[in-house]
């Protein structure tokens, strides 16, 4: 069947046109996100320009905005 052989042709490029999987972070810096999540003294936000973030400590953050403290 044609139809079949062009979506198994088509399949087989698709497949070997994907890119690698490529870790550009070690362990150590893994854990170290990790860790950074899951420290609730601090914020992790989007920088207003760039393609970065930021880490703030969260009372200073929220005495910042007005955000009262729970």
């Amino acid at each position: 069947n044609t139809e079949t052989k062009i979506r198994t042709s088509t399949a087989t490029i698709l497949h070997r046109a994907q890119l690698p999987n490529h870790k550009n972070t070690t362990k150590e810096e893994n854990k170290a996100l990790r860790d950074l999540k899951k420290d609730t003294s601090r914020v992790i936000m989007k920088a207003d320009k760039g393609n970065c973030f930021v880490v703030l400590d969260r009372d200073d953050y929220e005495q910042q905005n007005g955000i009262p403290s729970c």
